[in-house]
């Protein structure tokens, strides 16, 4: 039975009414009856006496009430706890951070206030406002993803009776490729690091040396700059066999501890850089976030330096004509950090690798991903490929022609002079 009462510091006339009843549950529940008048107060008891009984009946289902209360939150408290929820999990701050503000902005877009609002239709129609203003479709995809994550998210937590986003897809990105990579040259490579090592001055918080071993760590591993970041001393293993950079999970895209193996070249030239870094400490703390504007400005240093190493005037022009060291080449492709890991991960492929190898070096959950977007097919390679196929061996072999038999043999063993290059007997071409 339930009961009607006032408390002690409200038992003066006027106060409010607080009742008392058991839940469906059994189990003993105050709260206020927000009203001074008793024979109201009375009334609401009763109502939830009654509701009380029902819901033991299985009449009223509770999880519809628990649904009802979560809905009348606002959604940017879910979104709160959606954020408090990730960085329990042991992700790393920056993902967490980008994530949730992405989904706020899709949520701000849709004009979004409780959980039930959220729908495909509004969604796809904010991302179609994304498209429209120039947005590419990676960066689309980005925003459906968070907020795809945060939807789940509600739906495993009972903040929501199913996901309302379950069934959109991502865009194809391929389509609409804004940045086309290039892969550096090893001559390219060699000018960079050199000319990085020899400006030992401070830029965008790195020194000269320190930018050294962070590119030479992002192409000889393939580590993601959010992953370089993340790396300290004891990251390094430099005496096992073969030397490994360790990874921690909360740092790795696909959230696993991972073990990437280091060319012992690589792992030597980094041993005494290494002993100078602190215990404990990250040994790119001082890394900016914006690292195309500081790659860009060792790579126009290293180009100045490449075309002033030689005296002969019409050797330099041809030089500064060529793509060599541009941060944009004159097809419009371009090296920005990424492009060590797009570098890496061809390179993997073009050495032989198995598809297996190749995804796990590549540190992907498709080996569809690591052949099909960064796994660059150089023209020579196809060349190569296609002069090996049997109907040539057969041609060539039936051919009486002599000359048109010499020609083939010819157009086999020379190269294709690389597109992006202006002079070809310059390094690199």
């Amino acid at each position: 039975m339930a009961t009607v009462y006032k408390r002690g510091g409200n038992k003066q006339r006027g106060g409010r009414y607080y009742i008392s009843y058991f839940d469906h549950q059994g189990e003993r529940v105050s709260r206020s009856a927000r009203t001074s008048d008793k024979a109201t107060a009375e009334r609401i008891a009763a109502k939830l006496e009654a509701q009380a009984a029902l819901r033991r009946e299985g009449v009223i289902d509770p999880r519809e009430d628990r649904l009802a209360q979560q809905d009348r939150r606002p959604v940017i408290e879910h979104l709160a706890e959606f954020q408090a929820t990730l960085l329990a999990k042991g992700n790393d701050e920056n993902y967490v951070r980008q994530s949730t503000q992405r989904a706020q902005v899709i949520l701000t877009a849709c004009q979004i206030m409780r959980v039930s609002q959220l729908s495909a239709s509004a969604v796809q129609l904010a991302l179609g406002s994304m498209r429209s203003s120039g947005k590419s479709l990676g960066t689309c995809n980005g925003y459906l993803r968070s907020i795809k994550a945060f939807a789940a998210w509600l739906t495993r937590d009972r903040r929501l009776r199913e996901d309302p986003l379950k069934h959109l897809t991502l865009y194809n990105e391929i389509t609409d490729r804004r940045h086309i990579r290039r892969e550096p040259s090893p001559e390219e490579i060699v000018w960079l690091l050199n000319t990085t090592r020899a400006r030992n001055v401070g830029c965008h918080g790195l020194m000269g040396p320190d930018r050294e071993m962070l590119y030479l760590l992002a192409m000889s591993t393939g580590l993601r700059a959010s992953e370089l970041r993340s790396l300290t001393r004891e990251s390094f293993h430099l005496d096992q066999s073969p030397p490994v950079v360790k990874l921690a999970a909360a740092y790795s895209k696909r959230r696993r501890d991972d073990c990437q193996p280091l060319p012992l070249a690589v792992a030597e030239k980094l041993r005494p850089w290494l002993a100078e870094r602190a215990t404990g400490q990250r040994v790119f703390a001082r890394m900016p976030t914006q690292l195309a504007r500081m790659l860009r400005g060792d790579l126009a240093a290293a180009r100045k330096a490449w075309i002033e190493s030689v005296d002969d005037p019409e050797e330099q022009e041809c030089r500064t004509q060529s793509n060599f060291l541009r941060y944009q080449s004159s097809h419009d492709e371009i090296w920005d950090f990424h492009a060590f890991r797009h570098g890496f991960i061809s390179a993997v492929v073009q050495s032989g690798a198995s598809v297996k190898v190749a995804q796990e070096l590549a540190r992907h959950a498709s080996p569809m991903l690591t052949i099909g977007r960064y796994a660059h097919a150089r023209l020579q390679d196809l060349r190569g490929a296609v002069e090996a196929l049997p109907i040539a061996s057969a041609i060539l072999a039936d051919t009486s022609n002599g000359e048109a038999q010499h020609k083939a043999q010819q157009l086999r063993s020379d190269s294709i002079p690389n597109d992006a290059t202006a002079c070809s007997s310059l390094p690199g071409r």
